[in-house]
């Protein structure tokens, strides 16, 4: 069962990294404009600084099945859960300000605000349930009940 969150993590989060990588400019707003004859542009480097982040994605995304596939459900998978979790809040504080901001709930790439909220807060709550939980061994015990058992 532990594997169900880091399972959730690479679902929610692989769709992003491609997007990402492959339509860079369309994850950013132009900046805003000082006057009313001036030409809206972005950096070169903008597009180059999202596809950076989209393979930061993709790499959590192969952390993530790294953990979901091991056998055990140790402290070191307990800290790969909590490590994903906190990456959850901050495109969860997002979703939340873009709705705040009057966004379409449900329009947008992916989904929207509103998908994505409810995405990343599910895996939030369930890869910090993992970081919390109790550590299992390859036999499905926890941790604990197997060193009293001497294993």
């Amino acid at each position: 069962m532990h594997a169900i969150p880091f399972y959730m993590h690479t679902a929610l989060e692989l769709p992003a990294s491609l997007n990402f990588f492959l339509h860079p400019l369309q994850q950013l707003l132009p900046p805003i404009s000082s006057g009313s004859n001036s030409t809206l542009s972005l950096a070169p480097s903008a597009s180059i600084v999202v596809r950076q982040y989209a393979l930061l994605l993709f790499v959590s995304c192969c952390v993530s099945l790294t953990f979901a596939v091991r056998p055990h459900h140790d402290n070191t998978t307990r800290r790969g859960a909590g490590a994903l979790a906190l990456y959850h809040l901050g495109p969860l504080a997002r979703a939340i300000s873009r709705l705040g901001n009057g966004e379409s709930p449900f329009e947008g790439g992916l989904g929207g605000p509103a998908v994505h909220a409810v995405g990343h807060g599910m895996c939030f709550v369930a890869l910090l349930a993992v970081c919390v939980g109790p550590s299992v061994d390859a036999g499905g015990e926890p941790n604990a009940v197997a060193a009293k058992k001497g294993k």
